[in-house]
């Protein structure tokens, strides 16, 4: 009897886990599909080993590797779902698309940040 109880409540932990961890990915073959959901990025040659999703419907991510360095792309059009999504990390807004350039390994800095937003083709004109 003990073994059932511990098995049901196994059972509801998990479900509730499941409820609450709302990140869905789609993986994608090309940046092309990040138009359905408003993101018209650029994405150029200089970056390697490119990997597309849609998280939770609406937020383009972007898995990049840059001078040896893995980097992430994440954009919306809908601010308040990159926030959650992002939680405190710098949000940037360009051509009706909020967006954020994250590290998997440190905080970037002004300097890098520049130079993949030049490559990127994302300037404040």
């Amino acid at each position: 009897m003990k073994n059932i109880i511990f098995l049901i409540c196994i059972i509801v932990m998990l479900s509730c886990y499941n409820k609450n961890n709302d990140s869905s990915f789609i993986a994608l073959d090309s940046p092309l599909s990040f138009q359905n959901i408003g993101i018209k990025q650029y994405i150029p040659n200089e970056v390697n080993n490119k990997k597309y999703y849609i998280v939770n419907t609406n937020i383009a991510k972007l898995d990049f590797i840059y001078q040896n360095i893995e980097y992430i792309y994440v954009a919306s059009t809908n601010s308040n779902s990159l926030f959650v999504y992002l939680g405190t990390n710098s949000i940037y807004f360009y051509n009706d698309t909020f967006y954020s350039f994250l590290s998997k390994k440190n905080k970037l800095s002004d300097e890098v940040l520049n130079k993949l937003n030049i490559i990127f083709n994302i300037t404040n004109k």
